[in-house]
């Protein structure tokens, strides 16, 4: 997971969580339902102000992670450096 996390792999973090035996079946639950609930709360408040989101690492990479979910949505997301 450090190896992940210094190397900036989203995904491969996403991997490592997921994969992780003590997540049993609860990716779905624990990871992806809870991304997808986040994404209409996230517009609400971006069309409101300007804000900053702190999410897990976990959250981030995979198909369901909140960045694949907002640039579906057609947010272009950067990382800041």
């Amino acid at each position: 997971m450090v190896k992940a996390y210094t190397a900036e792999d989203i995904n491969q973090l996403y991997e490592v969580i997921a994969e992780n035996e003590m997540m049993g079946n609860f990716n779905e639950l624990m990871l992806d339902n809870r991304n997808r609930n986040w994404i209409p709360v996230m517009e609400k408040n971006m069309k409101e102000n300007q804000v900053f989101f702190a999410v897990g690492s976990g959250h981030l990479g995979g198909e369901n992670g909140v960045i694949n979910l907002l640039r579906t949505q057609g947010y272009e997301l950067k990382p800041i450096r």
